[in-house]
């Protein structure tokens, strides 16, 4: 039987998920934070299934591919038994920019 699909996060996928959470539930509470975590690390799972459906993003390295969620954006390295993540960013920043920066 095949292996089911794997979604890793990297450390800084974590760091960002973290940040959301702490973000959203003092903007709008709990309940809509974990929501949102939720429907983020879900569409990670579909993706982990089809690790080539994303889109490329050569212009932040080599392999990496990304694609939205909700008003974020995951970049993540397809592998052969799903995704890394590497790191989720808000729509409105700038992806390159943000990409680039130390933690």
């Amino acid at each position: 039987m095949p292996e089911a699909p794997k979604v890793v996060y990297a450390a800084q996928a974590q760091r960002d998920l973290r940040r959301i959470y702490r973000w959203v539930e003092r903007q709008s509470g709990r309940e809509r934070a974990l929501a949102l975590i939720a429907s983020i690390r879900e569409r990670c799972t579909v993706y982990a299934g089809a690790p080539l459906a994303g889109p490329l993003r050569p212009e932040l390295a080599e392999n990496v591919r990304g694609f939205v969620s909700d008003s974020y954006v995951v970049l993540y390295v397809p592998g052969r038994h799903g995704i890394t993540v590497a790191r989720v960013i808000h729509g409105y920043r700038d992806v390159t920019k943000a990409w680039r920066e130390p933690d």
